[in-house]
């Protein structure tokens, strides 16, 4: 899985942009299991959080608090490992899309989440997450105040 960042003001201004290579493995799925996730569509909303959220740990140390409400433009509350969920103030919103489409559909989709997070009745910073299984590729980018 290749992931691509460009997170902005996480951790104290510390800047991370860059690109690596990391190797997931998993269990092959039996039948029973397949069959509880038989719907394509939350298997791929699902599997892709669980990527969004392993990789934004792995790269700036932010981990789910909780989920987000609806309107806030965002699925997930992320913060620094330890903070607690009283104090918002070192939070992020995560905004996750997954899907098997192109690198190009890929950055195109990642656009419009983007404006979804600025359209989100939230004043809280953002990062959009997308998650392309069929490409391998995993972006992440901090939500600026204009696309």
């Amino acid at each position: 899985m290749i992931v691509t960042t460009h997170l902005q003001r996480i951790l104290n201004t510390r800047t991370i942009s860059e690109e690596g290579i990391t190797s997931v493995q998993w269990e092959t799925t039996d039948e029973r299991t397949k069959g509880a996730y038989n719907n394509e569509s939350e298997a791929t909303r699902d599997g892709a959080y669980i990527f969004a959220l392993a990789a934004l740990e792995m790269l700036s140390g932010l981990v789910a608090v909780r989920r987000a409400e609806t309107q806030t433009g965002s699925d997930y509350y992320v913060a620094p490992i330890g903070e607690t969920a009283e104090d918002m103030e070192g939070w992020w919103r995560l905004e996750v899309s997954g899907t098997d489409l192109s690198r190009a559909a890929m950055r195109a989709r990642l656009k419009e989440k983007i404006a979804q997070t600025l359209a989100g009745n939230s004043n809280i910073p953002a990062i959009a997450a997308i998650i392309g299984f069929k490409e391998r590729l995993i972006i992440l980018r901090t939500v600026e105040e204009s696309i």
